[in-house]
């Protein structure tokens, strides 16, 4: 009975596991090999998955330059000569080369000496520049020290010097020609001016000479022209200044203006031409400078004193003329160069 019961539960299973089987079987069974043909394509692939082979782009880093190994000398370009065969007639010129400096390149300055100095101490001097011992050798620097230096107006001359030292550097050197200094200043010939006043008209027109300054040429001129026009003003229209220097050991100018003063000269006689709309007298009249001191339409008395000329006070005039003109309706009317 036991083993009649265990028949059916072994068959009951086996119709239960007969649909599984054949699939169970073929996961179990391991996969059959495919030829080499159907599982990996060929390097040329057909047209429908790759492009046919096309030849490959130059690298583009391939002309570049690589730098030579250490010890080899990198190849040369080739050039043109420098110096060509002269042609016959034809003159053969010479390459120009670059200035050689005396001192090698990361060479130091060893010392900054400063000669021709007397008045201007060594340490102020040092003060201004920027190149101090013991400094690399540095040209573009000493050039700005140069130009320092000649900036501020106390030198006629200034020389660079460079020249090997005793411990392996550089000595630099400046030479100085120092500006000459004025020690006097005298007036010879003036006799309508005082020193005084000539000083005041200086510092009023701000032509810095005084004693104690620095020569300069171009002052000198100025404080001539300046005298001259002082002397205008008070009559002497025809006066000359010249200014006269004179050397004083060691680096001194005592400077002196000869004056010569002239005669006096005063307006005589005011005559006016070319003027058809008014009257001579009542051009006079607009004259508010050099015209003569009197009773003003008179007959005898309207001329009685006569005003020093000034060549300044005469185109104030003009312009006064050219006024009177304007607010009269003569808009182009002028008042052209006159003649003494």
């Amino acid at each position: 009975m036991k083993c009649f019961r265990r028949v059916r539960l072994a068959a009951a299973t086996a119709c239960l596991w007969a649909p599984w089987i054949p699939q169970l079987a073929a996961q179990a069974q391991p996969p059959a090999p495919t030829p080499p043909a159907q599982t990996a394509p060929p390097q040329s692939a057909p047209p429908q998955t790759k492009p046919p082979a096309q030849p490959q782009p130059k690298n583009p880093f391939e002309n570049v330059p690589q730098a030579p190994p250490p010890g080899q000398q990198p190849p040369q370009p080739q050039q043109q000569p420098a110096q060509q065969p002269a042609r016959p007639g034809q003159p053969q010129l010479e390459t120009p080369t670059a200035p050689q400096l005396p001192p090698a390149q990361g060479q130091y300055v060893e010392a900054v000496d400063f000669r021709g100095a007397r008045r201007v101490p060594v340490d102020t001097l040092k003060a201004m520049i920027t190149t101090k011992a013991g400094d690399l050798y540095n040209e573009d620097q000493l050039r700005r020290d140069f130009m320092y230096l000649w900036n501020t107006g106390r030198f006629d001359d200034i020389r660079l010097e460079v020249e090997p030292g005793t411990r392996g550097g550089v000595l630099v050197r400046f030479i100085l020609t120092e500006r000459r200094v004025i020690r006097t200043i005298k007036y010879q010939g003036m006799k309508s001016l005082t020193e005084s006043e000539v000083l005041d008209r200086f510092k009023e027109r701000k032509v810095g000479l005084s004693v104690e300054s620095q020569y300069d040429p171009a002052k000198v001129q100025r404080a001539a022209v300046v005298i001259k026009e002082y002397l205008g003003e008070r009559g002497h229209e025809y006066a000359t200044v010249d200014p006269v220097l004179e050397q004083m050991p060691p680096s001194s100018l005592s400077l002196t203006f000869v004056v010569n003063e002239g005669p006096k000269v005063k307006v005589g006689n005011i005559r006016i031409t070319g003027n058809q709309a008014f009257s001579s007298k009542f051009i006079v009249r607009q004259m508010k400078n050099l015209r003569p001191i009197g009773v003003p339409h008179s007959i005898l008395f309207e001329n009685l004193f006569a005003k020093t000329y000034d060549i300044a006070k005469l185109e104030d005039d003009k312009e006064y003329i050219r006024r009177t003109y304007l607010n009269h309706g003569y808009f182009t009317a002028r008042a052209l160069d006159e003649s003494v």
